[in-house]
């Protein structure tokens, strides 16, 4: 039978009117959806609780859960000045701002936080001496690392008041150029007056008077703790502009051995070549050289360990004995906190930088 044009008009508008709810009923479920999933991209946002963390000692701001911050919780506004500060002296310390010493130009390290004004430097011992005569201020000269780029950096330190610098010569061995940085944050040009390759030593000349100098140990055997403490420039994280502080163990044997170089138990990092490794009483008794990793093969896989390798002091002594360079040693008649020796340590160790 033949439907009528009424009835046929009839079913199409039914069909419409379903098409419509189907629609409709879609369109509620997904606003619905949308409803639910703003708080979830909140939480998204919001980090899950992460809080913005400042590491006074290390110079770096990070985004971390309030339970695993190992400095002064900060809000956003304080991260943002922090962190633009920090990206100015950055940018300082890899030579794009920022007055420097030359060769011909040598001037003293500028007054640390809590010394008197003045060219007064302070003795090794950490007692004040008379005061130093006073310097001309010589013209600015040109900058030595314009043109060029920072291929590497490591640490080294001060070992007498020449301002005579010991680091690892794979640091310095191919540069055009070479700073070393201090506490005070002022890049000071040097230059490579000896190095041995044999054992990973190099001598550098920066014309600075040194705010302090390193003193080596006069035997590691008298050592009464195996504390092995490692201060240097570590580049692992974020870049720090002050030295930071690294523990670790490190046997009496080990440290008095006729090799050339020698192992401690400590976490050594790129940055750390060059480092002083001292014992409690802040003497030098070996120069951190690299890192080395131990692989042991169990049923369950293999286990990595990883330690820090250091030039003897043995051999140390023997690269700045044939170079005629005397350096002064411990009394070793008090032992220091890991505080007191990093503020001490600080005042001798220095970034270096090598520039193409």
């Amino acid at each position: 039978m033949r439907m009528s044009p009424y009835a046929d008009l009839l079913r199409r508008a039914r069909r419409a009117t379903h098409v419509c709810l189907g629609v409709l009923c879609l369109g509620v479920l997904y606003l619905g959806g949308l409803a639910v999933a703003p708080p979830a991209r909140a939480q998204s946002r919001a980090d899950f609780g992460a809080v913005w963390c400042y590491d006074q000692d290390r110079d770096a701001i990070a985004r971390v859960l309030p339970a695993s911050c190992q400095g002064r919780i900060i809000d956003d506004a304080e991260a943002t000045r922090l962190g633009e500060a920090r990206a100015e002296r950055v940018k300082r310390l890899i030579g794009d701002a920022g007055p420097r010493a030359t060769p011909g130009n040598p001037q003293p390290y500028s007054t640390l936080p809590g010394t008197p004004a003045g060219p007064r430097a302070p003795a090794p011992d950490g007692r004040e001496r008379s005061a130093l005569p006073p310097r001309a201020i010589a013209p600015r000269q040109p900058d030595i690392t314009v043109g060029r780029m920072p291929k590497s950096s490591g640490t080294g330190f001060f070992i007498n008041e020449t301002g005579a610098v010991l680091t690892n010569f794979h640091v310095v061995g191919s540069c055009g150029a070479v700073t070393v940085t201090g506490y005070d944050r002022t890049p000071i040009a040097a230059r490579v007056s000896a190095s041995a390759a044999t054992v990973d030593l190099a001598l550098l000349h920066a014309s600075t008077v040194p705010p302090a100098v390193a003193s080596f140990s006069k035997d590691p055997r008298r050592t009464p703790t195996d504390r092995a403490i490692l201060v240097g420039f570590s580049l692992r994280g974020q870049p720090t502009t002050t030295a930071t502080l690294t523990t670790g163990h490190a046997k009496q044997s080990d440290l008095a051995t006729d090799q050339w170089r020698l192992a401690f138990d400590g976490k050594a990092y790129p940055g750390h070549s060059g480092s002083p490794l001292l014992n409690q009483f802040g003497e030098v008794v070996a120069v951190v050289h690299a890192r080395g990793v131990e692989r042991t093969a169990y049923a369950g896989g293999p286990i990595e360990t990883k330690f820090g390798l250091a030039i003897s002091l043995r051999a140390t002594r023997e690269f700045l004995d044939s170079n005629n360079v005397h350096v002064q040693t411990g009394k070793a008649d008090r032992s220091f906190s890991d505080q007191q020796l990093l503020e001490r340590a600080r005042r001798f160790v220095v970034r270096v930088q090598c520039w193409s």
